[in-house]
């Protein structure tokens, strides 16, 4: 939770720094380096590793970057290296996607299904998000075998679980509890004197 917090704070002062200025230019250098962060294990365990010394740290950033002069978003990064603040980075970026999306109006949508989803389905599915958002949706699948089938759907603050194992347990819940009405008509009642 404090984690969250953390990248909340750091992503909002550098949105707010970007914002007004270069937002677009900064937000895609960051994105760039976080796909970088992704891609290139070496890379994170080395700005990871408290024993290496931060101008090494901020050199390996710098590198990162194609040559010109430093912009907001390195400047950013050499922020989080000096304060010892890496490891927030995954959660900051997560939070700064949702700050901009945020601000262009754009619903973030994360599904989850079994298999994945058809042409026709992920269209459909697509037609009902824009009955209820007015604006542009961004759509991310995700096969998750663990699902077993149905949707799992993650929209802003809001989980939508039509998955099969959700329906087995409400299904279980409602038997349970049948079971247990009929159990109680079985039961005799204690005798009025």
């Amino acid at each position: 939770m404090k984690s969250r917090v953390i990248a909340r704070r750091y992503a909002a002062a550098f949105f707010h720094a970007i914002e007004r200025a270069e937002l677009l230019p900064a937000l895609g250098e960051f994105r760039a380096f976080m796909n970088l962060w992704e891609q290139a294990p070496a890379l994170r365990t080395f700005l990871l590793n408290p024993a290496v010394p931060i101008d090494r740290k901020h050199h390996v950033v710098d590198a990162s970057f194609a040559k010109g002069p430093a912009t907001l978003a390195r400047e950013f990064l050499h922020l989080l290296v000096r304060r010892h603040r890496t490891d927030f980075l995954p959660d900051i970026a997560e939070e700064l996607e949702n700050l901009y999306r945020k601000k262009m109006n754009i619903l973030g949508v994360q599904v989850q299904s079994a298999v994945p989803l058809l042409p026709s389905e992920r269209e459909a599915l697509l037609e009902k998000l824009r009955a209820h958002h007015d604006g542009p949706i961004d759509l991310k699948l995700q096969v998750q075998p663990e699902v077993k089938g149905g949707l799992l759907i993650f929209m802003e603050d809001r989980v939508i679980d039509s998955t099969v194992r959700r329906r087995f347990a409400q299904l279980a819940d409602f038997l349970h509890r049948y079971d247990q009405d009929w159990l109680d008509g079985l039961t005799p009642t204690p005798a009025q004197p």
